[in-house]
């Protein structure tokens, strides 16, 4: 994995490389680990996407965390990289910080926090889940990371991905039931949504990655509610 640690605390940042070199010494594992000490040269021609995961300062002088978060999270488009963690000495800014859907967060006073956050993540790479679709007489596979959105057309269901639509004779009810123990979730009655693909979530609709924004159904709202902060919960460290 490669790792980029963004602070401008260069003692810290050198406290928690090692701390990541440790984590990969004891479980067996190579990660290569990048400093950068100003803020704004992780967003410099898109350098943030030669990274797995970025540690990120949420307070730092120019550009903090949360702002460079919101460009991360702007141009990245529906991919999960790369993960980003805030950390903080502060714990009061953790809900704020919530808002940029953050992998998770490390708090400085509790660095060995670290270890759990850095295996969780490597799982994820070991293991991408895939979804068979099935399109006439033919078999397709498809990374359900790659899946923006479902939504229902008739007696079919369009597969909208960062590659295109793809199409599946289908009903929802089903595909909800065996995609929401991978992180989809449903906001109306004709769409499922990859979680990790929403950015932006107001009472009454949710806006996606790719700019589609859905309308969240009254008899929804409840049910999506408590499956998307379910979600939010379990992809923190």
């Amino acid at each position: 994995m490669k790792v980029c640690i963004v602070d401008d605390d260069p003692v810290f940042a050198h406290r928690l490389k090692n701390a990541l070199d440790l984590v990969c010494v004891k479980h067996g594992f190579s990660l290569k680990s990048t400093i950068m000490d100003a803020p704004d040269d992780i967003i410099q021609r898109d350098v943030y996407s030669k990274f797995d995961i970025i540690f990120l300062d949420i307070d730092m002088p120019i550009m903090n965390g949360l702002e460079i978060a919101d460009r991360i999270n702007a141009e990245r488009d529906c991919s999960e990289l790369p993960y980003i963690v805030f950390v903080t000495a502060h714990d009061h800014l953790v809900f704020e910080a919530l808002k940029k859907y953050p992998y998770s967060f490390v708090r400085k006073s509790h660095i060995d926090e670290i270890e759990l956050c850095v295996l969780n993540i490597n799982k994820k790479f070991i293991v991408s889940p895939t979804y068979t679709l099935k399109s006439g007489r033919d078999l397709r596979q498809i990374e359900l990371r790659r899946v923006i959105y479902l939504e229902k057309h008739g007696n079919y269901v369009s597969f909208y991905t960062k590659d295109g639509e793809v199409q599946e004779r289908a009903t929802l009810t089903p595909l909800h039931k065996e995609l929401s123990a991978h992180g989809f979730v449903r906001p109306h009655v004709g769409y499922v949504v990859n979680a990790a693909c929403i950015v932006e979530y107001k009472k009454d609709y949710i806006k996606l990655t790719n700019g589609k924004v859905i309308s969240i159904s009254r008899g929804y709202r409840t049910s999506f509610r408590e499956e998307y902060m379910e979600w939010m919960v379990s992809n923190r460290c």
